[in-house]
């Protein structure tokens, strides 16, 4: 009788395992993809910011360096620049730096060429609640939440024109309902989809129908 019982559990894990692998994205943004007016912030707060690199491997030369969120003590901006191209993880940026606007005429040296960063702690500000299995509304839905409440961008994966494959941490001000294909890791939880609505404002929403699947 425990070999049996056994036998059933196997089984059932065995059903499991395959469903979730049959349930995988079907675009999960590998290789090179051309960006269309899409704007980055870096996150990351480590002193010095990020090394910005010749090519998308962490072997190759760097090229500059790109600054951590400025900051008066209160007001926190993060620099901005243009995603061009994504390849496998990588960004491939040009023209970064504060925006002296809202930091009140700071406008610290960095480097503003070309060059390749890692997408994690890189944000893009979304006006979407909803995200997809590929670039295209006409895909699966996987992760819903409230009123352009997709806004709590982890990490940039890739990007398809002006779709981006975003990653969202377990946030306590946001209730995420999503699909297990939407799943990178379970505890800590860390979801992945494709969003579009991509809003190139730092501190404000716009003027801008969400990205989400328009209504019939």
């Amino acid at each position: 009788m425990r070999i049996a019982q056994g036998m059933i559990v196997a089984t059932a894990a065995l059903a499991l395992a395959c469903a979730a692998a049959s349930a995988a994205p079907g675009d999960d943004g590998r290789g090179r993809r051309q960006c269309t007016d899409i704007r980055g912030y870096l996150d990351d707060e480590r002193p010095g910011g990020r090394e910005v690199r010749a090519a998308p491997d962490p072997a190759a030369a760097v090229v500059g360096r790109i600054l951590e969120p400025w900051t008066d003590g209160q007001a926190r901006l993060a620099v901005s620049f243009a995603i061009e191209a994504t390849e496998d993880g990588w960004l491939l940026i040009e023209g970064a730096g504060d925006d002296p606007v809202l930091t009140e005429g700071v406008d610290r040296p960095m480097y503003e060429g070309r060059g390749w960063i890692r997408g994690d702690r890189v944000s893009v500000g979304v006006q979407a609640s909803q995200g997809f299995a590929e670039p295209s509304h006409a895909s699966d839905i996987i992760v819903r939440t409230g009123p352009n409440e997709l806004d709590f961008v982890a990490a940039i994966v890739a990007c398809d024109g002006n779709w981006v494959l975003a990653r969202w941490r377990e946030n306590p001000h946001r209730h995420y309902r999503f699909d297990p294909r939407a799943v990178v890791t379970a505890d800590p939880l860390l979801l992945q989809a494709w969003v579009t609505g991509i809003c190139n404002i730092q501190e404000t929403s716009c003027d801008m129908a969400p990205g989400d699947r328009p209504e019939d």
